[in-house]
């Protein structure tokens, strides 16, 4: 089963985030509660479910967070697996490099430019329509 869901990529979300109704719609099925802190501060616990998320043809199993309401966020998990990054110039998703910390993996000279890569802090919001979710 699979819908095509409009996204917007949160810098400040953790995984991939539905709304209740999107997720009664697919038939999201939490398999448990997921401790959770809101961008204003609060402590809660939503449910939690695995799904398959597709973009562009590149498929990946990730955890998604079902909310109360709002807007469908697609946030750091998914886009890592998915070997994406939020471009905010640009305003777009960008195909990235995965990245291994392990020592001794990389050469020493690579370390610190993948370490750079992937230490940025995006704070703009793009948009990835056509994306498909579905249940696992």
């Amino acid at each position: 089963m699979g819908a095509a869901q409009a996204l917007t990529s949160a810098a400040g979300a953790t995984f991939l985030v539905v709304p209740r109704a999107l997720a009664e719609r697919l038939e999201l099925r939490p398999t448990r509660m997921g401790p959770i802190q809101t961008a204003g501060g609060r402590e809660e616990a939503w449910a939690l479910a695995e799904v398959r998320l597709r973009l562009d043809g590149d498929e990946v199993t990730t955890p998604c967070l079902i909310a109360a309401e709002g807007p469908a966020l697609l946030g750091a998990v998914p886009l890592e697996s998915l070997l994406l990054a939020a471009d905010p110039v640009a305003r777009r998703l960008v195909p990235v490099k995965g990245f291994v910390g392990a020592p001794g993996l990389a050469p020493p000279s690579s370390r610190k430019l993948l370490h750079d890569q992937h230490s940025h802090n995006y704070r703009s919001a793009s948009s990835a329509s056509g994306t498909r979710i579905r249940r696992r």
